[in-house]
């Protein structure tokens, strides 16, 4: 009898302990999207992280948070606005040696040009002045080998105006 009763507790234990197993619920983020206008800005997405983080860069001026969309999130301003997609054109790309950058912003200050390679190694530097009507600058990659180039600009502002900075991929052939 003490068997059985022994038995029967043991069981009871056994399969009270697996039922009170409650499996682990997640969300996988599997598609999303931003959207920004003039004074604001949507985020969406289809299943998200079950975790939330918020990570902010060393400089403070960057905050990245993974997880659920949090509505109201202030977001903190962005000191270097990039430049809109019709102030700059970097053509031909890809290109087999020169490469000419048309930078068509209205806004004025002295802009610097970089181009690295793929190390972040400065190959080329060049300055120049906006005033406003437009600025073409032709550079040669002749001497550099095939591959991925990066060009950096970074237009610092006459009075008035807006730091601007924007990052673009060359594709040399």
């Amino acid at each position: 009898m003490r068997t059985i009763l022994l038995l029967g507790a043991c069981s009871f234990v056994s399969l009270s302990h697996l039922s009170a197993q409650s499996s682990p619920q997640s969300v996988l983020n599997a598609s999303g999207a931003s959207y920004k206008g003039k004074s604001y800005q949507v985020d969406w997405s289809v299943g998200e992280l079950a975790v939330v983080e918020s990570m902010r860069a060393s400089s403070g001026h960057l905050i990245i948070t993974n997880g659920f969309i949090q509505p109201h999130t202030p977001v903190a301003p962005d000191r270097n606005p990039q430049f809109n997609s019709d102030e700059i054109r970097v053509l031909p790309n890809p290109t087999y040696d020169v490469v000419e950058i048309n930078l068509l912003t209205a806004q004025q200050g002295a802009v610097t040009m970089e181009i690295y390679d793929a190390t972040g190694k400065v190959l080329v530097q060049r300055r120049a002045v906006n005033v406003g009507i437009g600025h073409l600058e032709r550079i040669s990659l002749a001497p550099h080998p095939a591959g991925t180039y990066f060009l950096r600009i970074n237009l610092t502002p006459a009075q008035g105006f807006n730091r601007k900075t924007g990052s673009y991929k060359i594709v040399k052939l």
